[in-house]
């Protein structure tokens, strides 16, 4: 009889580390041993539009490439090549964290942004995201990215912070994010308190003997905007006026 045909050889990427495990997206470009095989045959390699290989030599850059493996049997027959699509990468992912707003004053919120340098695989910003007094809430994340709304602690002096750590999460390749980053908040988020204290004791009770003026002096518990710029306009006041207003140091 004439042998005039030879089977396709049955060979997969030996360890595709994607998310499904079956894409073609992985870190490595190994090739399983070959099966099918005829007796005698001999098995040749392409990469791309390389030349036909004895040898396999697996590409080492990142990007999609094509992988062809065919066999030649003892007569001469050469077989169908079977194809193999890989998207190689052992790049690891980056994040870029931002905020609208780093120096925060009481009562403000800032907008988070991450973005990623490519699609993640398995992010989770409840437990990859980790807060330095302040809080999280409106999260809004994708493959690519998250928002989110940062509420700092009430603070004199904030130091806040929004981070993820190294090896958080990781793209659909397998490759785990290299690098520490964050952004950081600061400012005022404590608004000032302040006493008030007259000058006059009553005769009696708590009634105001009758005087010309009552001064008050008022004591804030921080440094607030200059107490110099205070005008008479700036206090509400029932029942009478203010007629000046003295700046007496110290916040006072």
């Amino acid at each position: 009889d004439v042998d005039l045909t030879v089977a396709t050889p049955d060979i997969v990427l030996s360890n595709d580390t994607g998310d499904s495990g079956s894409d073609g997206i992985s870190q490595n470009a190994d090739l399983t041993s070959a099966t099918n095989i005829e007796t005698g045959a001999t098995l040749e390699y392409a990469v791309n539009d390389g030349p036909w290989e004895a040898t396999y030599t697996a590409p080492t850059t990142d990007g999609e490439h094509h992988l062809h493996v065919r066999q030649t049997d003892v007569a001469g027959n050469v077989s169908t090549p079977t194809d193999i699509v890989l998207n190689l990468d052992n790049t690891a992912p980056t994040v870029t964290l931002t905020a609208d707003k780093p120096v925060l004053a009481a009562g403000e919120t800032a907008i988070v942004t991450g973005v990623f340098s490519e699609a993640i695989a398995g992010f989770d910003p409840a437990n990859d995201i980790t807060l330095s007094n302040g809080s999280l809430t409106n999260v809004s994340a994708t493959a690519t990215g998250f928002t989110a709304t940062f509420a700092p602690l009430v603070m004199q002096v904030l130091d806040g912070s929004v981070t993820i750590a190294a090896g958080s999460f990781t793209d659909i390749a397998g490759n785990a994010l290299a690098a520490h980053v964050s952004v950081a908040f600061t400012g005022d988020t404590q608004a000032p308190t302040g006493t008030a204290v007259d000058d006059h004791q009553t005769n009696s009770g708590d009634d105001i003997i009758a005087i010309d003026d009552v001064v008050f002096t008022f004591s804030f518990d921080e440094d607030v905007t200059p107490v110099a710029t205070l005008v008479a306009a700036d206090f509400d006041v029932t029942n009478g006026t203010v007629e000046s207003v003295t700046d007496a140091g110290s916040n006072t």
